[in-house]
């Protein structure tokens, strides 16, 4: 049940800034998020100006790991988007591409849609830097200041050009939003809500016209193939993160961000023995990717099903194998490849000449990405070429061994 709109908001958030990271293979030494970071304090320092005073303790939240000041780094980003009064998003093209500022969107818009008020009354985008007009045609237009001069250049080359080319600009630009962002949370145009699970939210910003790539995960967990205290692994499949040692994040969120920056729409899933894009006669309708840590042929019931998948002649999914071997004895390190090598023998022998030289064992994030990005066009043609050539059953091969 939402609040009333008109009643005060307690203790939400009166903007909710919603921001894609630098993805992993933009990220240089220092702080990937200084200009962001400079820009929030900012708009805080200018919201001090505006808004009453018993809103001060909570000006700003935002997505993703940064703390910012007047407020709360979003903790809790699903509850924050309830209960804020705006909603901020950060326009550039990596944030048409970010899964999580996708439902950070849609959480909102269902807000804006139960109020039945009009998208454009409570979000309010900030054009950071220039985007195709295609991407952004469906959202509300960018904040404008109303001044010729200024809005001519923010909204030809963005707030973070002039942020570091005109500072006086960006300064009116900055102050003009914080007293839109104002007026917006006095008039409580959408009431709060019940935090959404975010994780179970459909993206506004997928694109219909990217390739689908279906990305399936198998990887060990804390409790199987054996107890695990290795950082990497975590209570489910989705939460292995194999190069700890460069970040933290899972490689599930890796993935999303790296096929979407490449023009794929991904869906990132986990192995499953009853997956019938793995192991079904149905005609496929995306290619698929099967990212595999060496670890889990000590599993019987995971071994028997990699077994099994060999036997199958499904040319439109790929294999990218990744772990970090850090640490691992010299005749492991060997037993492994080797059992795995045997296990996937007939995928392994079918691979092409490039695919053997760019989609080798992947043992860091660059390796990775460049394993997946070879692997996902090399599977996008062996689907094109199947979907064209006369019917065939895939489990027919199978059926013969």
């Amino acid at each position: 049940m939402t609040d009333d709109p008109a009643k005060p908001s307690g203790g939400g958030p009166v903007f909710f800034l919603s921001y894609a990271r630098p993805s992993v293979s933009e990220r240089v030494q220092g702080d990937p998020d200084r200009d962001f970071a400079a820009f929030y304090y900012d708009l805080c320092a200018a919201l001090t100006r505006f808004a009453p005073l018993d809103r001060l303790h909570s000006l700003g939240a935002v997505s993703g790991e940064w703390n910012g000041p007047g407020g709360s780094r979003a903790t809790d980003p699903a509850k924050d988007i309830a209960e804020c009064d705006v909603f901020v998003p950060l326009h550039q093209e990596r944030y048409f591409q970010n899964e999580q500022c996708g439902r950070e969107l849609a959480a909102f818009e269902a807000r804006v849609r139960l109020a039945g008020t009009p998208r454009a009354d409570a979000i309010l985008p900030v054009l950071w830097a220039p985007v195709p007009p295609q991407w952004a045609a469906a959202q509300p237009a960018p904040y404008r200041t109303g001044q010729a001069d200024v809005d001519d250049e923010y909204l030809d080359k963005g707030l973070f050009w002039l942020q570091g080319a005109y500072p006086a600009r960006y300064r009116q630009v900055v102050e003009g939003l914080a007293r839109r962002v104002t007026e917006i949370a006095a008039g409580r145009t959408v009431g709060r809500v019940a935090a959404a699970d975010l994780a179970h939210v459909q993206s506004s910003l997928r694109q219909a016209d990217r390739q689908p790539l279906v990305v399936v995960l198998l990887a060990p967990t804390r409790h199987r193939p054996r107890e695990a205290t290795d950082r990497q692994f975590g209570p489910t499949i989705t939460d292995w993160a194999p190069f700890s040692g460069e970040t933290s994040q899972p490689l599930a969120d890796i993935l999303v961000e790296l096929a979407r920056h490449k023009g794929w729409e991904p869906r990132v899933v986990p192995f499953s023995t009853e997956d019938e894009r793995l192991f079904g006669d149905s005609e496929p309708d995306s290619q698929v990717v099967l990212v595999v840590n060496p670890l889990v042929v000590d599993d019987d019931t995971w071994r028997a099903a990699l077994q099994r998948f060999d036997r199958i002649d499904k040319p439109w999914i790929g294999v990218v194998v990744a772990w970090d071997p850090t640490g691992v004895p010299d005749g492991e390190l060997h037993r492994l490849r080797a059992e795995l090598q045997r296990v996937l023998d007939r995928k392994f022998a079918r691979r092409s000449p490039s695919l053997r030289i760019n989609a080798p064992i992947a043992t860091s994030l660059q390796s990775f990405d460049l394993a997946l990005d070879a692997t996902a066009n090399h599977t996008r043609i062996q689907l094109a070429n199947h979907l064209l050539s006369p019917a065939s059953d895939p489990a027919e091969e199978e059926n013969h061994t």
